[in-house]
């Protein structure tokens, strides 16, 4: 239990940290961002949501709060 909060800790900082880094880059780019990088940021929001949505609500319920 405490591995899996763990990992969705870091899931939930990892895919930040890319949106952030790569989000700006493609925001501040003058030709908007290559393909990759937007690919990349497009993953990377609907990783996070997942994991804001559904593992943190795991977490909860393994602590015994509902």
């Amino acid at each position: 239990m405490t591995l899996y909060f763990v990992l969705v800790l870091l899931g939930i900082g990892g895919n930040a940290m890319v949106i952030l880094v790569v989000g700006n880059s493609v925001v501040r780019g003058s030709g908007g961002g290559r393909n990759s990088d937007i690919i990349l940021v497009n993953m990377a929001l609907s990783n996070l949501l997942v994991s804001l949505m559904r593992n943190l609500m795991l977490v909860t319920m393994d602590f015994g709060l509902e």
